[in-house]
C-alpha cells in the first residue's frame, strides 16, 4: 500500500512540476478572410482578420471600415461567441442590403459567432441564438 501512495505521490509532483502550455488566443479562430456571398456575385462583404488583432471590412457596396477586434475564449451555452469590434476608421459608404454603414470612428459592434470545427465557415448572429443570424461567412484566404 505504501508503495502505490509513494507512486502516487510522485505522479502528482510531475504533474505540478509539468509546464502547461499556453491557453490558444481565441482570436486565432478568426484570423484570415471571410466572405458572403458567392465569388462573381454582384455585391460580396469581406472581413479580415489579422493576428495583430486588426480587422479590415469591405462590401461590394462602397462600405469601409477598419479597427480592432477581441474574440470570447469561450463558447456560450448555445456554442456562440462574442465578437466585440471597435472602428477606428469608416467611410459611411452603403453595404451590400444598400444601407449606409453609420459604424463612425470610436463604434463598438457586438455579434455572436458560431465557427464550425473545421473553422471554414462564420455565422454572426445579433443574439446570443441562432435565430437572429445573418448569411454564412466562408473563409476564404487564411493567414
Amino acid at each position: 500500500m505504501s508503495r502505490v501512495v509513494a507512486s502516487l505521490a510522485l505522479l502528482l509532483a510531475a504533474c505540478a512540476g509539468a509546464q502547461k502550455e499556453p491557453a490558444p488566443n481565441a482570436n486565432d479562430l478568426l484570423v484570415g478572410r471571410w466572405a458572403n456571398g458567392e465569388p462573381g456575385s454582384t455585391c460580396m462583404e469581406q472581413f479580415e482578420f489579422r493576428a495583430d488583432g486588426t480587422l479590415l471590412y469591405a462590401s461590394g457596396g462602397g462600405a469601409r471600415m477598419e479597427g480592432q477586434f477581441e474574440l470570447s475564449a469561450n463558447p456560450s451555452a448555445r456554442g456562440l461567441r462574442v465578437l466585440i469590434m471597435q472602428a477606428s476608421g469608416a467611410n459611411g459608404g452603403k453595404d451590400c442590403s444598400g444601407d449606409v454603414r453609420e459604424d463612425g470612428v470610436g463604434a463598438i459592434l457586438v455579434s455572436y459567432v458560431w465557427i464550425d470545427p473545421g473553422k471554414d465557415l462564420l455565422l454572426a448572429c445579433a443574439e446570443d441564438s441562432f435565430s437572429y443570424c445573418d448569411s454564412p461567412m466562408r473563409r476564404v484566404r487564411t493567414r
